[in-house]
């Protein structure tokens, strides 16, 4: 009968609950587990026996985040991702303002003005800073935990009832929601904003952690704005002003702080550059941390040129970039990502509706993956160092 049934099912459903074994068996897979993931006799055990399976085996470890080391255990957020440090003195936390916590900073900020602002976040709570937030408002806070395409699909549905959501993600981590960018955000044209943490380089965290993708498959999509902070102190009006236009926008910034100090930004308008500083024959553009290694590099050298900070690298400042053509100037474009599709191509392709005859010079990420290493190391491994700029420079001058 019905009730027998019913009954029975939920026998079966409880049983799948308190043994996982019979779920994955089902599946055709030998279940073993859970086992204690810190015994490391049991788990040569259980490699050994699993070896000896012929058919596919899943073994279910369970471990303790910062197991054997307190501080960890007592702090497991900070030690998550540690360079080297003092194990008798711990993590020594900086006091130096980076991207991320002056996003966080912004964000608790912005929270206070406008109400209609809320954060997503995919596990990332504390790398991307939006501790502070969610503890001011726990309410207007998502953590959504590993589903980086859930989380673009959820701020598309938040954006479609009037909401403001601003999904703090890592770059490298965004592209597993490319689809639902293109198709429940772009494609409707809805109001996200996207804070992209960890854009370009991000050393140690190696070649999986690298945000170089960023800028070429953000500018691909139609209706989708992308700017970027020359300086730590960019990040509040920028995003200020992301949270005041319409449709898609993604801010993108580099993991720690700045290396120089810098004016921030006063007035923020669509797709507008600024000039930095003047010279004669020679204009760099540079976006993000680029512009700041473009400073560095004129400082040093002593060099003769026109930097550009180009806050928008979709759309590019049309004006400015007429400019340079009808003043003949030679460009190099710099930008910490990979240069097919990013802004040397945006540019390109402006200058070339403008006639421009000139072969624009480029720093920036081959068609690669780029290696694990210090960010110094890789900007010399790639010829993006601040002697490769002053030679481009120089060479450019020369001509």
């Amino acid at each position: 009968n019905v009730t027998h049934k019913l009954m029975s099912k939920i026998k079966d459903n409880m049983r799948t609950i308190l043994f996982p074994s019979k779920y994955f068996e089902a599946m055709g897979l030998t279940y073993i587990g859970p086992i204690d993931g810190h015994d490391i006799a049991l788990m040569t055990k259980v490699f050994r026996q699993a070896k000896k399976a012929t058919k596919p085996v899943l073994i279910h470890v369970v471990t303790k985040k910062g197991k054997g080391y307190d501080k960890a255990m007592e702090n497991p957020d900070i030690y998550h991702a540690v360079g080297k440090f003092d194990p008798e003195k711990g993590v020594v936390l900086s006091n130096k303002e980076t991207y991320s916590s002056a996003f966080g900073k912004a964000m608790v900020q912005i929270g206070k003005e406008d109400e209609r602002v809320v954060a997503i976040t995919a596990a990332m709570k504390d790398g991307v800073g939006l501790n502070n937030f969610f503890l001011e408002y726990p309410d207007r806070s998502f953590d959504v935990g590993i589903a980086e395409e859930h989380a673009v699909t959820m701020s598309a549905g938040l954006a479609k009832e009037k909401i403001i959501p601003v999904l703090a993600i890592y770059s490298t981590f965004l592209q597993r929601g490319f689809d639902q960018l293109i198709h429940d955000v772009c494609m409707q044209n809805l109001h996200v904003v996207l804070a992209l943490d960890r854009a370009g380089l991000v050393g140690s965290d190696g070649e999986t952690h690298q945000g170089t993708f960023d800028l070429s498959y953000l500018s691909l999509m139609p209706n989708m704005t992308v700017m970027s902070p020359k300086c730590t102190a960019e990040l509040y009006p920028l995003l200020k002003f992301a949270i005041k236009q319409k449709g898609p926008v993604a801010i993108r910034y580099p993991r720690g702080g700045d290396d120089i100090e810098l004016e921030p930004i006063t007035k923020v308008t669509l797709g507008k550059w600024e000039v930095l500083t003047y010279g004669e024959k020679t204009a760099i553009i540079a976006t993000g941390k680029m512009v700041q290694e473009a400073i560095k590099a004129k400082e040093e050298y002593n060099l003769d040129v026109k930097i550009i900070n180009a806050t928008f690298i979709k759309p590019v400042d049309s004006k400015l970039l007429k400019g340079l053509v009808d003043n003949n100037y030679n460009i190099l474009v710099m930008e910490d990502g990979i240069i097919h599709g990013g802004l040397y191509s945006m540019t390109l392709e402006k200058l070339n509706e403008y006639g421009y005859n000139k072969k624009v010079e480029r720093l920036g990420f081959d068609d690669k993956f780029i290696e694990q290493g210090t960010v110094p190391e890789l900007y010399k491994a790639n010829n993006m160092s601040l002697e490769d700029i002053k030679n481009i420079v120089e060479e450019l001058n020369n001509r």
